[in-house]
């Protein structure tokens, strides 16, 4: 069994909670859409965990932080860029 079968249900109750986060301060975002993203980015990182540095979880949760932030601050980004004024006189 490989390490994402091992913790798929930490990591999907993690990839759940971070979501509906991720819902509240992005209302039109999609849930299920932004839970699989959180999912498939552990399952993308996944071969970087190291035993010796950090418990499963652990390394979970920081992954699942991680994304959230990205994806909340890449929806503050774009939002401030859209309401800066260009003018060009």
């Amino acid at each position: 069994m490989c390490f994402f079968d091992e913790n798929l249900d930490y990591i999907d109750k993690c990839a759940e909670f971070h979501a509906r986060e991720i819902n509240r301060v992005i209302p039109f975002c999609d849930y299920e859409e932004t839970k699989q993203d959180l999912m498939l980015y552990v399952w993308r990182c996944k071969d970087q965990y190291r035993t010796k540095r950090a418990s499963t979880h652990t390394f979970i949760s920081t992954l699942i932080k991680t994304k959230r932030r990205r994806i909340i601050n890449s929806f503050r980004h774009k939002r401030t860029l859209q309401t800066i004024p260009l003018n060009y006189a």
